[in-house]
C-alpha cells in the first residue's frame, strides 16, 4: 500500500467513525434512554482500552502487514457496528464501544 493510499483511508476512517459516534450517542441517550452520564463513561472506556493497546496492536501489525492488519480492525469495526445495531442495555452498549473504540 502506498502513503497516499494509506493517508486517504484513514482520513475517510476518520470521517466515518466522526458519524458513527455522533449517531451512536444520539440513539443510546433518545431512543435507547441511557443517561448520557453513562454514554460519556462509555466513551471515556473506550478512548483509555484504544490508548492501552495502541502499541500491542501496531507491533502485531509490523508482524503481520498493514494489509491483513487493515482487514482484521475492519472486521472488528464490522462486529462493533453490528453490536450497536443489537445493544439495547448499558452493558451491551459497553461491549461494543469498547470494541469500536479500539
Amino acid at each position: 500500500m502506498t502513503t497516499q493510499r494509506v493517508q486517504r483511508v484513514q482520513v475517510a476512517s476518520a470521517v466515518a467513525d466522526g458519524a458513527a459516534l455522533t449517531i451512536v450517542v444520539l440513539y443510546f441517550t433518545q431512543v435507547v434512554g441511557l443517561p448520557e452520564e453513562a454514554v460519556g463513561l462509555v466513551l471515556a472506556a473506550a478512548a483509555g482500552a484504544a490508548a492501552l493497546v495502541a502499541t500491542p496492536l501496531g507491533v502485531w501489525a509490523d508482524r503481520v502487514g498493514l494489509g491483513r492488519a487493515a482487514g482484521c480492525f475492519s472486521l472488528a469495526v464490522a462486529a462493533a457496528l453490528a453490536a450497536y445495531a443489537f445493544a439495547d442495555s448499558l452493558a451491551a452498549y459497553a461491549v461494543a464501544g469498547v470494541l469500536f473504540g479500539v
